[in-house]
């Protein structure tokens, strides 16, 4: 998607993690750079990379940058909004932004299923309680996606709603519940139907400025 919007653009990975998305962008032909804030990791990254990954704050990041890359970075943050403002400094005017994250809260057959089985088997008192923190702080809508999208001052200008295997592990052909629910739900999400509700678990957004 970078690419054939910038295809000698530099851009820069937000979030950079083990550098699989460097390494896909300098393979397209991107002049990519990294951004990590824990020191470790980004040294990590830059050595099995060959990129530069910077460190410390977006904030101070340098330069700018005809495409930024922000993917599974938004919901673990308790305040998004500042990492998309800190993105936004950071883009060269008629730059892109791609955004990437969960919908944890966007409807789907899954999603659907789990909840009816948790009120049943709550109402029958076979739910157990655990107290295991919740994996993201921000559980999207697609609503809730783009509320915050407007809120610092991006526009969609393409975008894909999509549903992926997980939470549900991956078995396909198997004939466990859980599994022929979760093929069933993703193939509904991809259907004229699924794409046309926007059905799914998971976003891909080309964003601009305003």
């Amino acid at each position: 998607m970078i690419a054939s919007h910038k295809p000698r653009g530099q851009v820069l990975d937000v979030g950079c993690g083990a550098g699989q998305f460097l390494h896909s962008a300098c393979a397209a032909g991107l002049q990519a750079e990294g951004f990590e804030p824990i020191v470790a990791t980004s040294k990590a990254v830059e050595e099995a990379t060959g990129a530069r990954v910077h460190t410390g704050t977006l904030e101070c990041v340098p330069g700018l940058y005809g495409a930024v890359h922000v993917a599974d970075v938004l919901e673990h943050s308790p305040r998004p909004w500042e990492i998309l403002m800190a993105v936004r400094r950071l883009v060269r005017p008629h730059g892109i932004v791609v955004a990437r994250g969960p919908l944890e809260n966007q409807a789907n057959l899954f999603q659907r299923a789990v909840k009816l089985s948790r009120t049943i088997r709550s109402r029958l008192g076979a739910l157990r309680r655990t107290e295991i923190a919740p994996h993201h702080l921000i559980l999207f809508t697609l609503d809730g996606w783009h509320r915050l999208i407007r809120r610092t001052g991006f526009s969609v200008v393409e975008e894909r709603v999509y549903e992926l295997h997980w939470p549900a592990p991956e078995r396909r052909f198997s004939f466990k519940p859980v599994s022929i629910v979760k093929e069933l739900s993703m193939a509904l999400s991809r259907s004229g139907a699924g794409r046309r509700l926007r059905l799914g678990n998971r976003v891909v957004s080309m964003l601009r400025t305003v």
